[in-house]
């Protein structure tokens, strides 16, 4: 409701500012995670935001219900959502809600379609994104055996401090701002685990091997270009 007023930090703003801007903190707060994970081949960009049209859920409180809505193109607003990918030539699509579903977020994985709850975290916005290139959660949660020969999982670990801490892809009690990589550490501890190790947990090389994919997803479509300029003519009246 674009022209409801709303109170945020003591200022009057539209709803529609409200969203533009704190969406725009969402990803530079995932943009921040992939610098602190040494990611320097990838940045999310916000290309627009846009009100998809009404579908119905029919009581389902599941993501996964919104995440098909948006991938197909059996109902008006999955067509919206792919048509205006198509357009802005974007990459991933990124659907907030506003009312109650079953987790914070979900996503494809891989794939290029996400979903999170608003308002929401920069961490939960740069964690869904992520899915779409592949990355999954610890092992832990995934109840995956070590020494299967992926490391696209989160990194999870206890701390100096006995505490349960893990990277944003992980289900980690303390979640830090990185996405797991073995070359970087905070307070002593990898963030993440090389490939070829039992328990490999690599989600930064994860992100950094599948960009240029990602980036080549959607084109910008070709518009009709001027090549000659027209010239004046006069002509005969009547």
């Amino acid at each position: 409701k674009a022209n409801t007023d709303i109170q945020n930090s003591g200022l009057s703003v539209t709803a529609l500012e409200y969203l533009n801007s704190t969406v725009l903190i969402y990803f530079q707060y995932a943009n921040g995670m992939l610098t602190n994970s040494q990611v320097n081949n990838l940045r999310w960009n916000c290309l627009g935001l846009y009100n998809i049209p009404a579908y119905s859920i029919n009581g389902d409180t599941s993501f996964l219900t919104d995440l098909a809505v948006m991938s197909q193109t059996t109902t008006s607003a999955g067509q919206f959502v792919q048509q205006t990918m198509d357009q802005v030539a974007a990459d991933q699509a990124l659907l907030f809600i506003g009312t109650q579903r079953d987790f914070a977020g979900r996503a494809y994985s891989p794939g290029h379609h996400a979903a999170c709850a608003f308002p929401s975290l920069g961490g939960t916005v740069g964690h869904e994104m992520a899915h779409n290139f592949g990355c999954h959660h610890d092992r832990i949660t995934e109840g995956a055996a070590d020494n299967d020969g992926h490391y696209y999982y989160g990194n999870r670990w206890t701390d100096g401090a006995g505490k349960d801490t893990g990277d944003i892809m992980s289900y980690a009690t303390y979640r830090l701002p990185n996405f797991g990589n073995p070359s970087v550490s905070v307070d002593g501890f990898p963030t993440g685990i090389a490939a070829g190790q039992p328990k490999a947990a690599d989600c930064a090389r994860v992100l950094r091997e599948n960009a240029a994919a990602m980036a080549g997803y959607k084109s910008p479509m070709s518009v009709p270009v001027i090549t000659t300029q027209p010239t004046g003519v006069s002509v005969s009246s009547g």
